[in-house]
């Protein structure tokens, strides 16, 4: 690909043409990688042998169609990973020279049998902190969109998974073997390196306070509920205007992307101030569990357990806080914790009015050393036995 932006007075290429190149990754990512790729990889390999769908023409057994699928999905994989390979050979150059590596770092799908129906997804990956800061400082706040995905917003989430995986032992297991040593990254150079970025991510309004109060009202719900002709309930578009609908679809993007960045920075700040206190391994824990972030930041954090059946991770609370309490190293985080706890469960004590009430507060009692009942709380946050 013959890029023609405009370059800059020294070897760092513009943001232009580096956008164009990352563009080219991302449309990788979405037609190969997580859950749309796996889809994707099932259709195409439907649609690759008709008699796989086509009852009139096809005498396959089961076992026979079974195995013609896979046959398929390990073959649209492979094209994937290929894909990727392509993806790094041909923006390698330019990517070299702000100090990045697109790594086949992330996540993908797995059927029931842990075989694999998706490519890794393409990570940016700092290999050089001096040279991606360098390009950063090329860059004018104006020239960044939460429209498109962009570099530098992918670096903060690729920093991010990157931490998590190489502090979460299990989640490391669980790589394949050709790219667990990616995840080997040492813990240290990658918190040194955020902090080197992190006075350009403010500049760029990419921090989690800037993100916050440009975008601190959310736009609402893109859907609505409504009783069509025949009685029944069905999803509709908020607006009947198709302009003001596409307007409030944007808009609610813009925002949701703002708060997924926003959480990101933050959790990135947290590791940094973790690792001074020298309980990384720990906040890795607990920020994985959202014991620490703010209840309207949670996805299904300790202030939404109960609203789906998930109240037995209260029990799960208790043994890491019993852990914290066993090292003097921890007792300071351990009050962290429990105050972040203490803010989710006052949130949900808050909005619940139903059964769950009472026995959130006696979970809140427990937790703040209050008097509370032993019985009801081993009874509420008991892990429910869905086989008998």
């Amino acid at each position: 690909m013959e890029f023609k932006g405009n370059q800059s007075e020294n070897h760092v290429p513009s943001f232009i043409d580096v956008s164009i190149a990352y563009a080219d990754v991302v449309n990788h990512n979405r037609e190969n990688t997580g859950m749309a790729g796996a889809v994707k990889t099932a259709i195409r390999a439907m649609l690759s042998n008709p008699e796989l769908i086509d009852d009139e023409s096809s005498d396959m057994s089961s076992d026979n169609f079974s195995e013609a699928l896979d046959e398929q999905i390990d073959q649209s994989v492979i094209e994937g990973e290929m894909s990727a390979e392509l993806q790094s050979v041909l923006h390698s150059e330019i990517f070299m020279r702000i100090g990045i590596d697109i790594t086949p770092l992330g996540g993908y799908v797995i059927d029931q049998n842990g075989k694999k129906t998706s490519s890794e997804e393409l990570l940016p990956v700092v290999r050089n902190t001096q040279l991606f800061k360098e390009f950063l400082t090329t860059i004018e706040p104006e020239q960044i969109s939460l429209d498109e995905k962009q570099l530098p917003q992918a670096v903060l989430g690729s920093l991010s998974i990157t931490l998590n995986t190489r502090l979460d032992s299990k989640d490391l297991e669980k790589l394949p073997d050709e790219i667990k040593e990616n995840a080997e990254l040492n813990t240290e150079d990658i918190i040194r390196t955020f902090i080197e970025l992190e006075s350009e991510y403010e500049r760029l309004g990419l921090d989690a306070h800037s993100l916050r109060e440009e975008f601190h009202t959310d736009p609402g719900p893109t859907s609505r509920i409504i009783i069509n002709e025949r009685g029944f309930r069905q999803s509709a578009p908020m607006h009947d205007d198709p302009e003001k609908q596409k307007a409030l679809v944007n808009e609610h993007k813009r925002y949701t992307t703002a708060q997924k960045l926003a959480k990101t920075h933050d959790e990135l700040v947290g590791f940094v101030t973790h690792w001074g206190k020298n309980v990384l391994s720990e906040y890795a824990i607990a920020n994985k569990k959202e014991y620490l972030t703010e209840p309207k930041n949670q996805g299904f954090g300790p202030a939404k357990w109960h609203y789906d059946g998930g109240q037995h991770r209260w029990s799960g609370v208790f043994d890491f806080l019993e852990e914290l309490g066993k090292e003097e190293r921890t007792l300071e985080f351990r009050e962290e914790v429990r105050e972040g706890l203490v803010r989710s469960l006052n949130a949900a004590i808050a909005e619940t009015d139903n059964s769950h009430r009472e026995d959130l507060v006696n979970v809140l009692n427990a937790l703040t050393f209050e008097p509370f009942d032993q019985q009801k709380l081993e009874a509420y946050i008991k892990k429910p036995d869905y086989t008998s």
